[in-house]
């Protein structure tokens, strides 16, 4: 194989990776942020974020497809000879070698189908499932500014988070004074 098709195969590879682990930090991120960043959010907006959702997950199973085909493409499956013969030839000499397996070197590319359609469904995937997230974040920017709009006429306070702690009537408190 030449230098060249060895260095496509690892850039090939290495933006594979890269796009599964942008996925899979986004989509991390927004679950990890989603209580706080779905208050905001409208219906519409959060089925934008659950597309985005399933359209990351789908970019990691293409991305993993992808890197399997560039590994079968480098090593592929060898097949054995099915040339069935009835009856043994004889040799001619007696200390006659069979003749020795050929390398046969075959043709690596990574412009072969089976790892260009699950690279560019991984592509395609990943750019629809970041335009969904741009859009949801844009639509919950959107309902927070309006929210905020409306409240800042009035002469109200808007509560984002209520605790309530009970202490139980029946409970006693030791307390220790040292002199």
């Amino acid at each position: 194989m030449k230098e060249n098709e060895k260095k496509a195969f690892d850039f090939a590879a290495e933006v594979t990776k890269q796009l599964i682990t942008l996925s899979t930090a986004i989509i991390t991120i927004t679950i990890t942020f989603s209580k706080d960043l779905i208050i905001f959010a409208d219906n519409s907006a959060k089925n934008y974020l659950l597309w985005a959702w399933i359209l990351y997950i789908a970019t990691v199973l293409f991305g993993i497809w992808t890197l399997l085909a560039l590994t079968g493409s480098l090593q592929p499956i060898k097949k054995e000879s099915t040339n069935i013969q009835s009856q043994p030839e004889p040799q001619t000499t007696k200390n006659a070698n069979p003749a020795p397996e050929q390398a046969v070197e075959t043709d690596c590319s990574i412009n072969s189908s089976n790892i260009r359609l699950p690279s560019i469904l991984q592509i395609l995937c990943f750019i629809v499932a970041l335009s969904f997230t741009i859009v949801y974040g844009y639509k919950s920017l959107n309902n927070s500014n309006v929210d905020n709009v409306k409240h800042s006429d009035e002469k109200t306070l808007r509560i984002i988070r209520k605790i309530d702690y009970s202490i139980k009537p029946d409970s006693t408190m030791d307390t220790l004074i040292i002199k």
